[in-house]
C-alpha cells in the first residue's frame, strides 16, 4: 500500500463552529453577499475554517491527497503521535470522499467527539474506499505498549488497519505484521 511520506498538518487548531457545526461548510455566493453590508466588499479569507484550508471538500482532498486525517474536532488539534483506532459501531465506508459525506459523519458523531473521541478519514487504496470513523487515539510514555492496546483493540474492532502517527506508518491487522511492527519498538 502506497501513503504518502509525511503529513502536511494546518498550523494551529481548527475552530469548531457551534451554530454550523464542524467542519465550516465552503462559503457560497449568497454567504459573500450576507457579510457584505452595504454593498462594500471586505475579505472573506479572514473567516473561520474556510480561511484555515479545513472546510468539508478541503478535508477531503487532504484525505485522499494523504491517505488519511486524524483531528479531534472541538479543539481543531490533529495529533503528532499516537495510534488512532476506531470503534466499528461508528464506522461507515464510502465509495467516494465527498465533502458531505465529512460534515454530515462529523455532526451525527458530534456527541462522542464532545466525551473526547478524535475523527479518523482513511482512504484505503486497496480496496478505493474511504472510511470514515470515531476514534482513540493510543498514547503514552511507553509507545511499545500503547501500541500493544490499540492492536489489541483493533483486533477487537474488526479493524482492517491501525495507524502510527509518530512513525507515519500503517499496520495492517494480520498476525504477522502486527508482530514485525511491536519488533521495531522499544520493548516495554
Amino acid at each position: 500500500m502506497s501513503i504518502p511520506t509525511k503529513l502536511q498538518p494546518t498550523q494551529g487548531p481548527i475552530p469548531f463552529n457551534e451554530e454550523e457545526g464542524w467542519p465550516v461548510p465552503e462559503p457560497q455566493e449568497e454567504a459573500v453577499e450576507k457579510h457584505t453590508p452595504g454593498g462594500q466588499e471586505h475579505d472573506q479569507s479572514q473567516h473561520g475554517a474556510w480561511a484555515q484550508g479545513t472546510s468539508g471538500g478541503q478535508l477531503s482532498e487532504r484525505t485522499q491527497a494523504q491517505g488519511g486525517l486524524t483531528i479531534d474536532p472541538i479543539t481543531g488539534e490533529i495529533p503528532d503521535r499516537g495510534i488512532p483506532v476506531a470503534f466499528k459501531e461508528f464506522e461507515q465506508i464510502h465509495t467516494s470522499a465527498s465533502p458531505r459525506h465529512f460534515r454530515d459523519f462529523i455532526r451525527a458523531n458530534m456527541d462522542q467527539f464532545k466525551k473526547g473521541h478524535k475523527f479518523g478519514a482513511w482512504f484505503d487504496t486497496e480496496t478505493n474506499l474511504l472510511y470514515l470513523d470515531v476514534v482513540e487515539v493510543f498514547d503514552g510514555d511507553d509507545y511499545a505498549a500503547a501500541f500493544d492496546l490499540a492492536a489489541e483493540r483493533g483486533l477487537a474492532e474488526g479493524q482492517e488497519a491501525i495507524f502510527d502517527l509518530a512513525n507515519f506508518e500503517e499496520i495492517r491487522m494480520t498476525p504477522s505484521d502486527i508482530a514485525d511492527y511491536r519488533a521495531r519498538l522499544a520493548p516495554t
